[in-house]
């Protein structure tokens, strides 16, 4: 399966005006073949702490993105914002297939509190595990990537993660670094969609990638859209994790319950 991730300069809070670049993105997509693909993190605000200007406004931006899906004949990853009666917002990644069908929702994990994001948003309770195709995959959001645990929960059963960012240039490296960890020590392909450009007052460090199970980099710059962005693709093989994974059995020696009787005494 080819995939395409779509690293965008994303205007602050100007829903409308990305929603235009979100649209000239697919068009090339589907030109080149792509089946899947993924915009970063909060797609048509950019990281922002007003909840409720970054969130839904009557299903608009859950109909936009269903109504792209259709017309461009591409299952469609993208980030929103949901709020809650407490007026707390709900940091989504949701994929729509290209006949529009809602086939994974996923609430960020982990708010990054070290840039207040937990003052703002609620964290999600549960895991997203779907299916596109002949391939199983998990999304997760951003500051989540910090947190290897989950990972390997997700990579249990699936051949894909994908982790849409609004992640900073000042850590870069570890950006890089943790994407990288990730597909190694979980024997899967890893997908990193980060945006490009400043967004309020933070610069961001692109830096869209895919690793495969083995830890290799397998994107290439498909296309560069000029100060709008860049297009990275990879061809995804759900057989080629399966072949890693037969050929060193890491998972088998994994010890869940040890693991789960250290948390449990420090709990305690």
């Amino acid at each position: 399966m080819k995939i395409a991730l779509c690293e965008m300069d994303i205007k602050w809070e100007e829903k409308e005006e990305n929603k235009k670049t979100v649209a000239t993105f697919l068009t090339h997509c589907a030109a080149i073949g792509a089946k899947l693909v993924l915009f970063p993190e909060m797609t048509l605000t950019g990281f922002t702490m007003n909840a409720a200007c970054a969130a839904e406004d009557n299903y608009k931006t859950s109909a936009f993105f269903i109504e792209c899906a259709v017309k461009y004949k591409l299952a469609v990853g993208y980030g929103s914002v949901t709020l809650g009666k407490d007026k707390k917002g709900r940091n989504n990644y949701s994929i729509i297939s290209k006949s529009g069908e809602d086939i994974s929702s996923y609430c960020k994990l982990h708010p990054f509190s070290f840039g207040e994001e937990s003052k703002h948003y609620n964290r999600g309770n549960e895991l997203s595990i779907s299916s596109l195709e002949d391939l199983t995959l998990s999304t997760f959001i951003c500051y989540d990537l910090r947190f290897p645990e989950i990972f390997q929960a997700a990579s249990k059963n699936s051949e894909l993660i994908t982790v849409a960012a609004n992640w900073p240039e000042v850590r870069r490296e570890h950006w890089i670094t943790l994407l990288r960890a990730r597909a190694i020590e979980n024997q899967c392909y890893i997908a990193g969609i980060n945006r490009i450009g400043r967004g309020g007052s933070i610069d961001y460090c692109g830096d869209s990638s895919v690793y495969s199970p083995d830890g290799e980099l397998v994107s290439r710059l498909e296309l560069s859209l000029g100060e709008l962005g860049n297009i990275y693709t990879a061809d995804i093989d759900a057989s080629i994790v399966h072949s890693v994974r037969d050929r060193f059995r890491l998972k088998d020696d994994r010890r869940v319950d040890f693991y789960i009787s250290q948390y449990e005494k420090q709990l305690k």
